[in-house]
């Protein structure tokens, strides 16, 4: 239950410094989802982890990165 949580937040929250709208945040939080599952899963293999974890490690990552991003003043 709780990579799903993971894996539900925090690709919306490594989105949210780099959209201005939610259905942009929306997109770009499937992007990071979809390339965080695709890398976390290479990952895995690479290094004989188990891959929920792994995913969640990698959208982690992506997380702090964008998370050092400043955010946008709107308006």
């Amino acid at each position: 239950m709780l990579l799903i949580s993971a894996l539900l937040i925090v690709p919306s929250g490594a989105a949210r410094p780099l959209s201005r709208s939610p259905e942009m945040m929306a997109l770009i939080a499937g992007v990071i989802g979809a390339a965080s599952a695709i890398a976390g899963l290479r990952a895995a293999l690479v290094l004989d982890t188990p891959a929920g974890p792994t995913i969640v490690c990698v959208a982690a990552i992506v997380f702090a990165i964008t998370g050092l991003i400043p955010r946008r003043q709107t308006g």
